[in-house]
């Protein structure tokens, strides 16, 4: 297994590195990455790291196609590590720009090329977002359906520009402009948030941006929590919302005097 503690981040010294977080979701990213390196641009412009949370999957299997992986080890597992995880590869990466989709993405357009095409902007898929059903995608998975019968029976939703939730989906920027200002917020410790908090953090550098009408995101199906039916989940959501409210006024840096990028302590003290 190879973890954290193990990877040559050297391996990373390139034009883009394109992260993928990963948690129990391998049977997405193996058909995922093909719809991803389907690309015109060159395979030594860039590498896929795709960075297990706490659940070792091998990965070997695909070195042939760009991928390097490893494993970030930790002890409470039961929390996701979507700021520090980030942080790691903007923290280590040696790459110019920086990119990330969630496993479960493939696109109608090339992505790769839409980075490359615009370097020096905040690059995001745009338009809308199609959202498979669960028969559809256990097919495509399967390798019983192409993507273009995904498209015609999935729902289509708009992605808002002014709503950073929607990262998931997959941008691209210069990484250091995200370690000038510290990252992701690992006080963020649950989906939603975290993301928006960033996106209000580089709205206020004046940043440019591009909006990719042209390259839509794919969404396959996959169970998701209910997080206002549980009510742990229900006092997770109202902590995150009171610190986002509480930090928004303030500085737009984050983590300068603390050790950001190496892991959180799992603790929201409200909830545990």
């Amino acid at each position: 297994m190879i973890t954290f503690k193990d990877f040559d981040w050297q391996q990373t010294a390139t034009d883009l590195l394109f992260l993928i977080p990963n948690y129990k979701r391998g049977i997405y990213i193996r058909k995922t990455i093909d719809n991803l390196i389907n690309t015109s641009i060159p395979f030594d412009k860039f590498k896929i790291l795709i960075i297990n949370d706490a659940i070792h999957e091998d990965f070997s299997d695909l070195k042939d196609k760009n991928v390097l992986y490893f494993t970030l080890e930790r002890a409470n597992i039961w929390e996701r590590g979507d700021a520090f995880l980030r942080n790691i590869a903007i923290k280590y990466g040696q790459s110019k720009l920086i990119a990330q989709k969630d496993p479960e993405i493939v696109y109608s357009g090339d992505f790769i090329k839409g980075c490359f095409d615009h370097q020096n902007v905040l690059y995001r898929c745009g338009g809308q977002v199609l959202q498979a059903r669960q028969k559809e995608t256990e097919d495509y998975l399967n390798g019983c359906h192409n993507l273009n019968l995904i498209k015609q029976t999935s729902r289509a939703i708009p992605i808002l520009e002014d709503r950073f939730v929607f990262f998931h989906y997959g941008w691209c920027i210069n990484r250091e402009l995200l370690k000038s200002i510290g990252g992701y917020d690992e006080d963020y410790k649950y989906y939603g948030y975290v993301d928006t908090d960033l996106y209000h953090r580089l709205m206020k550098l004046n940043i440019s941006r591009f909006f990719d009408y042209d390259c839509n995101p794919v969404h396959l199906y996959h169970n998701k929590p209910n997080v206002f039916q549980n009510p742990t989940d229900i006092k997770r959501e109202k902590f995150q919302k009171e610190l986002f409210n509480k930090k928004l006024t303030e500085s737009v840096k984050r983590n300068i005097n603390k050790i950001w990028g190496e892991g959180d302590i799992d603790y929201i003290p409200e909830i545990i």
